[in-house]
């Protein structure tokens, strides 16, 4: 099940540089606000059609994370501060700093910008146009929304101590992204393996709001629980086991 990805754990997101126009940021009610959203790179014109970037789409969670999708289909994800003043969008990954977008315009459907990685002296120039809402907005959608840290996992009404002992050590990492724009991203990170992501998209699965569908899952049972998030569903045949999933929100 893709909303379950212990498995790859045990088992196993330069140009020359561009001149981006200098234009006039528009001036949003709450910068943030018009910032969230998932923007895919190209605005339609003959000259970004093609996409030389190596980027598809950028987007920025209300919770404070960022989700930066390549064209080969890898993923770069951390969390990110805006300074407004200066039209400035500083990308975190673990603590440091992996890149700067400068922001040549913002309106409320299209944002053209310059990103420059660090350890890089070239920007690469980004046109992208906003996407809009998928799911549908609700308290519980945006209870759900956020970006969560697996603190432990039951099969069976039986706590997985092997799981959760190698949580609180820090030898594994299990987060999942989140987002309104329809975004379910898990990450696993296992010490001496390669970074594992997993991009998806989600939607509620009934007018209750209470079973959510992924892309290849459908009937995940959602609970939140003293501010925890927990997904319950039934592993796909052979196992046929009853899963539950206990996720601590993460803060910057």
């Amino acid at each position: 099940m893709t909303l379950s990805f212990f498995t790859l754990l045990i088992v196993s997101c330069k140009k020359d540089k561009e001149t981006v126009p200098t234009q006039t940021t528009d001036a949003p009610e709450t910068y943030k606000a018009q910032v969230t959203g998932k923007w895919i790179v190209g605005d339609g014109s003959t000259r970004i059609a093609a996409n030389t970037s190596g980027y598809s789409s950028f987007e920025f969670t209300g919770s404070g994370s960022y989700i930066i999708t390549k064209t080969d289909n890898t993923c770069l994800t951390g969390f990110y501060t805006i300074d407004s003043t200066n039209n400035i969008i500083t990308l975190r990954a673990l603590g440091s700093t992996v890149g700067v977008i400068t922001i040549a315009k913002l309106g409320n459907t299209v944002m053209n910008f310059a990103l420059r990685l660090t350890g890089t002296s070239t920007d690469i120039t980004i046109f992208s146009s906003k996407t809009g809402s998928i799911v549908s907005t609700s308290s519980r959608t945006d209870s759900l929304c956020q970006t969560w840290a697996m603190v432990t996992r039951f099969q069976n009404g039986v706590e997985d101590i092997v799981i959760k002992d190698s949580i609180q050590s820090g030898f594994i990492k299990a987060t999942v992204i989140i987002s309104s724009m329809g975004t379910f991203l898990t990450v696993a990170e296992q010490k001496g393996v390669a970074t594992q992501y997993n991009s998806g998209s989600w939607s509620w699965a009934n007018g209750s709001q209470t079973t959510i569908n992924t892309g290849s899952t459908s009937g995940g049972q959602v609970a939140f629980v003293n501010g925890n998030f927990q997904l319950t569903y039934t592993a796909p045949a052979p196992a046929s086991i009853t899963i539950k999933e206990v996720y601590q929100k993460v803060i910057q």
